[in-house]
């Protein structure tokens, strides 16, 4: 056990104030629910707590510095008047005749059972207490730092979540929660349809005040009826004007990049597919894949006649 100065970091000469702010810092720093899974906290946690049972108590305080019980706050016996046989020495310290026990008393030394004060001070409860909640039980945290134990964490919450490909360009999805809330869930570049996500604690809260679950949300990239993803490549489905099939021209098409004019050259068949290089979504490496876009001959509906006569024309010549 090291010295209770040092574990708490005060000098000697510190005062109650200074002692208390230095445990109330470090027992938050150090509390196995801030640190799950770290032994070395656990143990440090313990090691704070036995500290300040010491330098938090000012008659403990005093039998400490002037050598009357240990840093475990144990008491230590006097042998420094046994060491040899003159007036101070085994003679004297035996009693006449060694007749008398030396050690009687040692047992209740201080004034407690056993010579140890077994009662935590109650500043340190009320500490703790404040710290980490009204519901906090200082005697069960100690047992469970000094056992390396943490109470169990909430439980996990399993989510599908529909992303649209706005969301995937732009690296996050709202999410909301089965527990009321709804959080902004980073996408990585490259996400792919089905791969979970795993967000730390922020799944149900532990009735038993441990750590908070985790949410695992699983990403289902959703498919429209004119837009499809298979990996980074996108394909969209445009309606072409029967003036631009026939004439060629610009035809406005929504990339996940922005609107682009997409040049048609005249006479384009009504399944005709064109291929944009770099236009799709990116991979893990940043790389984009291509965007395909599916024309879909549109006749227009106020021209009738015309076609109709059109029709007919290059029919006959046929």
């Amino acid at each position: 056990m090291r010295d209770p100065y040092t574990v708490l970091g005060v000098a000697k000469s510190a005062t109650a104030d200074e002692i208390k702010s230095a445990f109330r810092k470090l027992a938050k720093k150090h509390h196995p629910d801030q640190n799950p899974d770290d032994k070395a906290a656990q143990a440090r946690f313990a090691e704070l707590n036995q500290a300040y049972e010491i330098l938090g108590d000012a008659k403990k305080r005093a039998e400490f510095d002037q050598g009357m019980i240990g840093p475990d706050g144990k008491p230590r016996a006097p042998f420094g008047g046994m060491g040899g046989g003159g007036p101070g020495g085994m003679g004297a310290g035996m009693g006449a005749g060694m007749g008398g026990n030396p050690f009687e008393g040692f047992g209740n030394f201080g004034g407690f059972p056993n010579g140890r004060d077994r009662r935590r001070p109650q500043a340190a409860d009320d500490i703790l207490s404040e710290l980490f909640g009204a519901t906090f039980n200082p005697s069960q945290e100690r047992r469970k730092a000094s056992r390396g134990f943490s109470p169990p964490p909430g439980n996990d919450i399993n989510l599908t979540v529909d992303v649209s490909i706005e969301d995937i360009v732009a690296g996050r999805a709202e999410v909301a929660l089965p527990t009321g809330r709804s959080i902004a869930v980073k996408l990585p570049p490259g996400v792919a349809d089905g791969q979970v996500i795993r967000l730390k604690g922020q799944g149900y809260s532990s009735p038993a005040g441990g750590a908070a679950g985790d949410a695992n949300i699983t990403v289902r990239i959703r498919q429209e009826a004119r837009r499809r993803v298979e990996g980074t490549t996108v394909t969209i489905e445009v309606p072409l004007p029967f003036d631009i099939a026939v004439l060629g021209g610009k035809l406005p098409v929504d990339t996940p990049d922005g609107r682009i004019g997409l040049t048609i050259p005249p006479m384009t068949d009504g399944d005709k597919l064109f291929r944009l290089k770099g236009r799709g979504l990116a991979d893990k490496a940043g790389m984009k894949g291509d965007l395909i876009v599916s024309v879909r001959l549109m006749l227009p509906k106020d021209a009738e006649t015309e076609l109709r006569a059109l029709a007919e024309r290059l029919a006959a010549r046929a």
